[in-house]
């Protein structure tokens, strides 16, 4: 599998959780025996992960919402 350009494009997708869960899979020799659709789940589940915790630091407090004011 060519690991540079595939890391490099999911830079450039914004998708870091992707990028750092390849990385992860990949010098894990136990991952040599996960299916396509696991391996592929370990990867989204890292950047749903990720995502959600991004968001959790932009929020100004723990609690914060958005508001909208039209409801």
């Amino acid at each position: 599998m060519l690991k540079h350009p595939t890391l490099e494009l999911l830079g450039q997708l914004g998708l870091a959780g992707m990028a750092h869960a390849f990385i992860e899979l990949e010098s894990n020799s136990d991952a040599d025996n996960l299916s396509h659709a696991e391996w592929l789940a370990l990867l989204l589940d890292h950047e749903a992960r990720q995502n959600t915790r991004n968001r959790a630091t932009r929020l100004p407090f723990p609690s914060a919402t958005r508001w909208d004011p039209r409801t």
